[in-house]
């Protein structure tokens, strides 16, 4: 019973203090990044509004906090990942029987298939796993055939291996951090975790996680520490910390979700107003397609090989990324070729030097400072043909970048012309300046 009582309390403490955390101002006013670009219209269809309203006293005055939020359906409101984890952890046990044993410790190890759903502020998991644990300590062993026990202290070591079930809720204090409790389930032949004790098959824990999510909605990696106690071992109290990392592939991805917020101070019958701009909690990433022609880019006939007047205008394209590199995520080469490029309508040779020639682009741009991991290269023949009415035209000849995770179109459009247009049509230069 006072065991039970003293877990009890510990658990409305738990309770308390993370509805005090989740509760205060600052969370709910909490910052987030600047904009990238303006939200949906509220009339705009899959898109949905929602307006909080919050008092709270400050500084002896009345602060109405308000928040307009605006969410636009990408496919559902909640995020879904599946993780697979690794666990490695330190277990102590402390006795109550003093006289009969000292208290143990060890180590534990473990894994675990987790199912996570993400709304918009939590992350609730389901995970089924299995460990093994050794612990050492000291016992006065009883002699089977007197069934009395030993005058002293022998070494003993507890070895446990079982399953376990965990259900977890955690509060998203900032888009990567991630904070909450947790319950387990063990299940195994003996859970007593003590050489001599009754086994027990069923046992029950309860604890804090603190997570770490990367990228800040589901997430395809995470590393958590957990710290647990048991809440049904008899004679002993046992206490688990954790140190986990986990492998997630996200199943679905979560609506993109727009805020506003403003303050609205009330005292003496004047009201001050502050309204903050449209701030996106997830900025949308495009893909951007840019086309070299001839008259940009132009290889000898049947050959890959990029000539002097190339390789210049690779060094300025490198240099030109590099300038703009915080709008794109990576880029690939893709190249293309006329049908009859080889002659014969031999398409297998036409992939071959597609390919070479992307390959090509792509290796010159990573020589002159481009991210080799940033950067690939691909060949598509003469399928896709820029001009579909003439197949032999010199418009099919060409190379395209394609950027993946564009968060800003119009600048990295904006470079990439005028790079082309420098090359296409030089600027002339005299005393009275360049046109």
């Amino acid at each position: 019973m006072k065991k039970n009582r003293k877990m009890l309390n510990s658990l409305s403490s738990l309770f308390t203090a993370l509805s005090l955390l989740l509760t205060t101002p600052a969370a709910f006013a909490q910052d987030v990044p600047p904009p990238d670009a303006p939200p949906p219209e509220a009339s705009a269809t899959g898109t949905r509004v929602q307006t909080r309203e919050k008092k709270i006293q400050r500084d002896g005055e009345t602060v109405l906090l308000k928040e307009r939020v605006v969410t636009q359906d990408n496919s559902v409101g909640t995020g879904v990942a599946l993780f697979l984890g690794l666990d490695l952890g330190v277990i102590k046990s402390i006795t109550e029987l003093t006289d009969i044993e000292t208290d143990k410790q060890g180590t534990q190890v473990g894994g675990r298939l987790v199912g996570s759903v993400y709304p918009e502020n939590w992350v609730f998991d389901l995970g089924l796993g299995w460990f093994y644990s050794s612990i050492s300590g000291q016992e006065r062993l009883t002699d089977p055939q007197t069934g009395q026990r030993d005058e002293k202290f022998s070494d003993v070591k507890v070895i446990t291996y079982a399953a376990f079930a965990e259900l977890a809720g955690r509060y998203r204090l900032t888009k990567n951090w991630q904070l909450g409790l947790a319950f387990d389930a063990m299940f195994g032949e003996d859970l007593s975790f003590s050489s001599e004790a009754n086994p027990a098959a069923v046992t029950g824990l309860v604890g804090l996680q603190l997570f770490y999510g990367v990228p800040e909605k589901t997430a395809d990696i995470r590393w958590g520490l957990s710290a647990f106690t048991d809440i049904t071992v008899p004679e002993r109290q046992l206490y688990w910390v954790l140190l986990s990392v986990q492998l997630g592939l996200p199943l679905v991805k979560p609506d993109t979700i727009y805020r506003e917020k403003s303050l609205v101070s009330m005292r003496d019958k004047v009201e001050r107003e502050e309204v903050k701009k449209f701030v996106p909690k997830v900025v949308t990433k495009d893909v951007v397609k840019f086309v070299l022609h001839q008259d940009t880019l132009r290889f000898p006939p049947r050959k890959a090989i990029l000539g002097n007047e190339n390789q210049r205008f690779i060094i300025d394209l490198a240099n030109t990324l590099k300038s703009v590199s915080e709008f794109w995520e990576d880029i690939t080469v893709e190249g293309y070729v006329a049908p009859d490029s080889m002659g014969m309508g031999n398409e297998s040779m036409n992939l071959r030097l597609s390919s070479a020639r992307a390959a090509a682009v792509r290796n010159a741009l990573v020589a002159s400072g481009v991210s080799s991991t940033k950067a690939k290269s691909r060949g598509f023949g003469s399928g896709k043909p820029y001009d579909s009415t003439n197949a032999l035209s010199a418009l099919n000849e060409r190379i395209e970048l394609s950027f993946g995770g564009v968060t800003n179109a119009g600048r990295l459009n904006d470079v990439l012309n005028a790079l082309q247009k420098r090359k296409v049509k030089p600027e002339t230069c005299t005393a009275a300046g360049c046109k």
